[in-house]
Order: structure tokens, then C-alpha cells, then sequence
């Protein structure tokens, strides 16, 4: 892809998608594609691992951050500053942090459109957020159940 000479290092010609590059340029201001998409997740969260998915199904570049929850220390200033609930996923786009996986899954729907994961019609999408609830409320409390079970 040509990059015009405009100021922009290579580490941050990596992390910015065209469309984003082009944005930046429209506002006059270069320095929105430097920042890098930090997701604070961990792998036994189910609500982590979707935010996970609309991102890699997305093309979205991102990092992501396993915070210190579980050693009984206090979590990182980094982490408790964006996320005042101390949980995740937590989603952090240059000034905007966004936790609750279902609002992320919004956000990331709405700040990179496409290709789209959402249905088209509103009955589709009606049927596809109530899916999301009974997995979010229902069959994530079962697994979890499972787990302790057979695990602690």
C-alpha cells in the first residue's frame, strides 16, 4: 500500500487500517492511528473470547491484556483507571474505555461497520440479542457451575 510521507512511522502504519488513516487525515490529525486497541481479557472468559471473535472477524489489530485479578494483589493503576469495575473484557480505544461485553460488542459493531455481524433485518436482530441473553444469563452460569464442580 503507498503511505504518503506524512509524518507516520511504520509501527504506526501497521496498526492503522486505511479507513482509519483516512479519517485521521479528514480531521487533520495523524496521531488517532497511533494508538492501539487494547482488549483486557482473560481465556476462561466467555465474554472476553466474543469481544475476541468481533475483533479478529472484524480485521481489527488490537492487544490483548491479561490484568492481575486472581493472585489477590491490587490491580494495576492501568487497569483500575479504565475499568472501575475491575472485570473483564475491557476495551480501551485511544481516550474511550468500555467494559460490559455485550456494550464492547456495540461499540465494536458501530466504530467499524464493516463487514457487518449483525443481521440485517430488526427481527433478526431482535432473535440475535435475545441468543446473546440467554447464553450471557443462563448457559455461562452453567459452565461456570461445571467448572467449580469439577475443577476447584
Amino acid at each position: 500500500m503507498f503511505w504518503p510521507d506524512l509524518g507516520i512511522d511504520a509501527d504506526s502504519r501497521r496498526r492503522c487500517s486505511a479507513l482509519d488513516l483516512a479519517i485521521s487525515i479528514s480531521r487533520g490529525s495523524v496521531a488517532a492511528c497511533s494508538t492501539m486497541i487494547k482488549l483486557y481479557e482473560h481465556p476462561l472468559s466467555p465474554y472476553a473470547q466474543k469481544c475476541k471473535i468481533a475483533l479478529y472477524e472484524k480485521g481489527v489489530e488490537f492487544e490483548a491484556v491479561l490484568p492481575d485479578l486472581l493472585s489477590g494483589r491490587t490491580p494495576s493503576a492501568e487497569f483500575s483507571s479504565v475499568n472501575p469495575r475491575l472485570e473483564v473484557p475491557t476495551l480501551v480505544d485511544g481516550e474511550t474505555s468500555i467494559f460490559d461485553s455485550t456494550i464492547i460488542l456495540e461499540y465494536i459493531e458501530e466504530r467499524w461497520p464493516s463487514p457487518p455481524l449483525l443481521p440485517r433485518s430488526p427481527a433478526e436482530r431482535a432473535r440475535m440479542r435475545m441468543i446473546e441473553e440467554v447464553v450471557d444469563t443462563q448457559y455461562d452460569a452453567v459452565n461456570w457451575g461445571l467448572m467449580e464442580m469439577l475443577i476447584f
